[in-house]
C-alpha cells in the first residue's frame, strides 16, 4: 500500500500570489482559443464577482464533471488571513476563508460546488452495473444557493428548534386481557403510540394495571404564554391522573416498532391477525417468546412470519479513535434501540448540554416518526446540523489526497481520526491540484472513493446475480481483496456516515437486506429472493413438498460456497454434513440457511460497516425511516424520464388489449405524473421492483430477481381480487385492480407504497 501524508490538524488552503495565478490564466487562455468556449466564459464572467476569473473546463465525458471548473478569485480589500468573504460564481453566493499568510490583492484558486438543481447522470466506463445518478432531496430546501437563501434557512431551522415538543411521563391505566397469563407480553395503543407490556407475576386477566410512559407534547410558544396558561393548568391537571386507554390491536399483518414500557426503549412486536374485539393481545408466540420466563424449546421458524434483526452491542477498542462491537443476528422481538441519544464527549459537539441530558429527545424521535419522508429528511438534517456537526471554527480536518493513490491516501486519513474528527467539517486538498475546496472537492471525493470500493473489481462487492444494479457484500473479500479487507469496509462506514452527516449522496444501491441491516429492521425469509432468486424459489418449494418426498432427498445441513473456481462446503449446524434432512427437522434447517446467508456468510464484513457508519450516526437518529426511505435519504431521488417508463411498459391481464387506452391505465399515468412528487414516484418503484434505481440506459433494460430483462408491468386485476394494488418485484410487476374512479385509484395506490416497507402487498 502506497503510504501519503492523510491528514493535517488545521485547514489551509494552499493558495498562489498574484504572480503565479496570472501564469496559470495564461495558460488557460492558450488552451482554449475555441470561440464557443471563449463565449461560453464571456457569459459565464457576467454571473460572476468582479475579480473572479474561470480557469478551466470541465472535462468532456468526464464521469465527475462537477468539481472540475476552477476559478481564480482576487482576495478583496480589507480582508486578511484568517477572515471570510463572500464572492459569486454562477450566480451561487460562496463563503471564503482567506487563508493564512495571505491579504488583500492576493489570489486564490477555487473549486464551487455543483448548483443544486443539476443533476448528474453520467455513467462510469469502470462498472457495468452503474445506475443513473439520483439528486439530492433537500440540500437547500429553499432551491437556491445564495446567501439570502441560507439566511432563510438558518431562521426556518431556528423556528423548528423553538416549536420542538417536548418529552413528559404520563401515567396510563389498562385492563390485562383475556388469555394473558403472568410474565407474559401484549401490546396497546396508549395514546397515539403502541407499548409493549408485561403482565407482572402476581396480576391476572381482568385485572387492572398502571404504568408511565413518555409522550411528546407541544412545546408552548413563549410568546403566547398569556394565552396558554390556562390551557396549561388544565394539562398539568390531567397529567397527575391516571388514564383509562382502551385496547387497540393491529389487525394488520406484520412487524410494529413499540416503546418497551420497562426501559422505554424501541422493540419490534408482531400480532396475530386475530379478532380485535375479542381482547386477545398476544402477541405471535412462533417468533416472538412472549413469555420471559426459561424456554428450552426455540420457537418453531416460519418462512412467512419469521423474522430478525441484527443486535450491535457496542465496546471500548483498544484504539481511543473507535469503538468495537458484536453483532449478533437475533429474533426480531429480542432487538432493542434507545428511543433517545444522550450529551457525551461523542455527542456534544454544538451544544452546552450537560453529559447525560438528551441531546435528542423521545419526543423528537416519537414527533419525527409521523412526518412525510420530505419533512423527516428536514428533521434529519436540522438534528445532523445542530446536534453532532461541529462548528467550522471550533475544529475543522484537512485531508491531502494524492489523485492516483485516491483510494489508499483515503484510507489512511479516515482511520486516523477520532469519532470527534469524523463530525467535523472536512476539507479536501489534492495534491499538486492547487485550490481552495469551497464544497466542489468534497462532493467529488465522496462519488470517486465510493465508486471504487463498491467496483466489483475491488473484490469487496459483487454485482446482484440477479440485478446488476444492485450490489452486495462478498462473502469471499478476504480472498479477493487481502487481509486489510475488514479495513475497508470499517472505512467505507465511516464513510457512508459522514455523507449522511453532510448531505451527500452515496450512488450506488446495495440489496435490500443490507438497509435493514442499518436500521436494525426485520429481516425475513422473503429478502432472499432479492438476494438468489432460483436459490431461493427452490428452498420454497420443500415447504411443499409431503413427508416421504422430504425423507428421501437425502441431502444435509450444509451450504456449498463457489469461489473463484474453488469449491468449499459450510456446516450450518455441528455436524451438518452427517445430519439429513427431513420433515421433522426441515423448518431448523431453513432457520439456519436463512440466517447464514442473510448474515452469517458476511458477519465480520458487516460488522465493521456498521461499527464504522455508527461512528458517525447515533442508532437512534435513523429509527425515524424505513428502509426504502433509507435508500432515498443516501442514494437521492432517481431522475425518472416517464416518456421512457411508459413506453417500455409491458401490459397484461385485463390491460393485455386495451393497454394505454384503458381508463384505469389512463388514471394511473396520469396520477403518477401529475400527482406524486419525486419521492412518491420513486417509493412506487421500490414496491415495484425492489430498489428506486433507474438503470442508466433506461427503463428498456430493467432487469428481474433471475438477471433477465424484466420489463415494468401493470396486470389488470378485478377489484375483488384484492383491494389494493399489489407486487411482485421478482419479475417488476404490479397487479392493478380495475378501480371505479381515478381517486379511488389515487388512494389506494398512496396507501400500498406507503405501507410497503412492512410487507403490504407484496408477494
Amino acid at each position: 500500500m502506497n503510504r501519503a501524508l492523510g491528514m493535517a490538524p488545521l485547514t489551509t488552503a494552499t493558495a498562489a500570489d498574484s504572480t503565479d495565478s496570472s501564469s496559470l490564466m495564461n495558460d488557460d487562455s492558450n488552451n482554449n482559443n475555441n470561440e464557443s468556449e471563449v463565449e461560453q466564459t464571456e457569459q459565464e464572467d457576467l454571473m460572476n464577482s468582479p475579480g473572479v476569473t474561470r480557469l478551466s473546463s470541465p472535462s468532456s465525458g468526464s464521469p465527475t464533471s462537477y468539481g472540475t471548473v476552477s476559478y481564480m478569485v482576487t482576495i478583496p480589500e480589507g480582508v486578511s488571513g484568517g477572515q471570510q468573504f463572500r464572492i459569486m460564481i454562477q450566480n451561487q453566493q460562496l463563503m471564503i476563508t482567506c487563508p493564512e499568510g495571505l491579504r488583500a490583492g492576493n489570489q486564490v484558486r477555487v473549486v464551487p460546488p455543483a448548483p443544486s438543481s443539476t443533476s448528474n447522470n453520467s455513467v462510469s466506463n469502470n462498472n457495468t452495473s452503474t445506475i443513473a445518478q439520483g439528486t439530492d432531496l433537500s440540500r437547500n430546501e429553499y432551491g437556491s444557493n445564495n446567501a439570502d437563501a441560507d439566511e432563510q434557512q438558518r431562521r426556518a431551522r431556528l423556528q423548528r428548534e423553538n416549536s420542538r415538543p417536548i418529552t413528559q411521563m404520563q401515567m396510563f391505566e389498562v385492563r390485562v386481557p383475556d388469555n394473558i397469563r403472568p410474565l407474559e407480553n401484549f401490546t396497546i395503543l396508549a395514546g397515539s403510540q403502541r407499548a409493549l407490556v408485561q403482565c407482572p407475576a402476581d396480576a391476572q386477566a381482568g385485572q387492572m394495571l398502571r404504568f408511565r410512559l413518555p409522550v411528546a407534547v407541544p412545546n408552548q410558544n413563549q410568546n403566547n404564554k398569556s394565552t396558554t396558561t390556562a390551557k396549561s393548568k388544565r394539562d398539568k391537571q390531567k397529567e397527575k391522573q391516571a388514564m383509562s386507554v382502551k385496547l387497540d390491536y393491529n389487525t394488520k399483518d406484520g412487524w410494529t416498532r413499540t416503546i418497551r414500557v420497562t426501559d422505554y426503549k424501541f422493540v419490534w412486536v408482531r400480532q396475530e391477525n386475530t379478532n380485535p374485539m375479542d381482547g386477545s393481545g398476544k402477541l405471535w408466540s412462533a417468533s416472538s417468546s412472549t413469555s420471559l420466563q426459561p424456554n428450552n424449546n426455540e420457537p418453531q421458524f416460519n418462512v412467512q412470519k419469521s423474522a430478525y434483526v441484527r443486535s450491535l452491542q457496542f465496546q471500548e477498542g483498544k484504539d481511543p479513535r473507535m469503538r468495537t462491537g458484536v453483532v449478533q443476528f437475533v429474533r426480531a422481538n429480542e432487538a432493542a434501540v434507545d428511543s433517545h441519544i444522550e450529551s457525551d464527549e461523542n455527542n456534544n459537539n454544538n451544544n452546552k448540554k450537560k453529559k447525560n441530558e438528551d441531546l435528542v429527545s423521545f419526543a423528537d424521535i416519537a414527533s419525527a416518526q409521523t412526518k412525510s419522508f420530505r419533512d423527516k429528511v428536514v428533521w434529519f438534517n436540522d438534528m445532523c446540523t445542530t446536534r453532532f456537526k461541529t462548528d467550522y471554527f471550533k475544529g475543522h480536518v484537512r485531508i491531502n489526497i494524492r489523485r492516483e493513490f485516491l483510494l489508499e491516501d483515503s484510507l489512511l486519513a479516515v482511520m486516523s481520526l477520532s469519532r470527534n474528527d469524523l463530525r467535523k467539517v472536512w476539507r479536501f486538498e489534492f495534491l499538486q491540484e492547487e485550490g481552495i475546496d469551497a464544497g466542489g472537492l468534497s462532493r467529488e471525493w465522496f462519488q470517486l472513493v465510493t465508486e471504487q470500493i463498491f467496483n466489483p473489481d475491488m473484490g469487496l462487492w459483487l454485482s446482484n446475480s440477479g440485478n446488476q444494479m444492485l450490489h452486495q457484500i462478498n462473502p469471499a473479500s478476504d480472498l479477493t481483496s487481502g487481509e486489510d479487507h475488514l479495513v475497508y469496509f470499517r472505512f467505507l462506514g465511516r464513510v457512508m456516515g459522514k455523507a449522511l452527516l453532510d448531505q451527500h449522496l452515496i450512488p450506488t444501491h446495495t440489496v435490500r437486506h443490507i438497509y435493514k441491516h442499518i436500521l436494525g429492521w426485520p429481516i425475513t425469509f422473503d429478502d432472499l429472493e432479492l438476494v438468489d432468486a432460483q436459490y431461493y424459489n427452490s428452498l420454497k418449494e420443500l415447504t411443499e413438498y409431503d413427508k416421504d418426498v422430504l425423507d428421501s432427498l437425502g441431502f444435509t445441513f450444509t451450504y456449498t460456497h463457489h469461489n473463484l473456481g474453488a469449491y468449499k462446503e459450510i456446516e450450518l449446524c455441528p455436524d451438518g454434513s452427517k445430519r439429513e434432512v427431513n420433515s421433522e427437522n426441515l423448518h431448523e434447517y431453513l432457520q439456519l440457511i436463512f440466517k447464514y446467508l442473510l448474515f452469517g456468510m458476511v458477519e465480520k464484513q458487516l460488522t465493521e460497516l456498521l461499527l464504522g457508519f455508527f461512528d458517525v450516526i447515533p442508532e437512534p437518529l435513523l429509527t425515524v425511516f424505513d428502509y426504502q426511505e433509507l435508500e432515498l435519504l443516501m442514494c437521492g431521488l432517481p431522475e425518472i424520464d416517464m416518456e421512457d417508463w411508459k413506453e417500455n411498459t409491458v401490459y397484461t391481464g385485463t390491460f393485455e388489449y386495451s393497454r394505454r387506452n384503458n381508463k384505469v391505465v389512463q388514471w394511473f399515468w396520469d396520477t403518477i405524473e401529475n400527482d406524486f412528487d419525486s419521492s412518491q414516484k420513486a417509493k412506487l418503484l421500490q414496491f415495484v421492483t425492489g430498489t428506486s434505481g433507474v438503470p442508466s440506459r433506461g427503463f428498456s433494460v430493467l432487469q428481474g430477481t433471475d438477471g433477465n430483462i424484466r420489463k415494468f408491468t401493470i396486470h389488470g386485476v378485478k377489484k375483488g381480487s384484492c383491494p389494493y394494488p399489489r407486487s411482485h418485484t421478482c419479475f417488476n410487476r404490479i397487479d392493478l385492480p380495475m378501480y371505479g374512479t381515478r381517486k379511488e385509484l389515487y388512494n389506494n395506490i398512496k396507501v400500498a407504497i406507503e405501507l410497503e416497507s412492512t410487507g403490504f402487498g407484496q408477494e
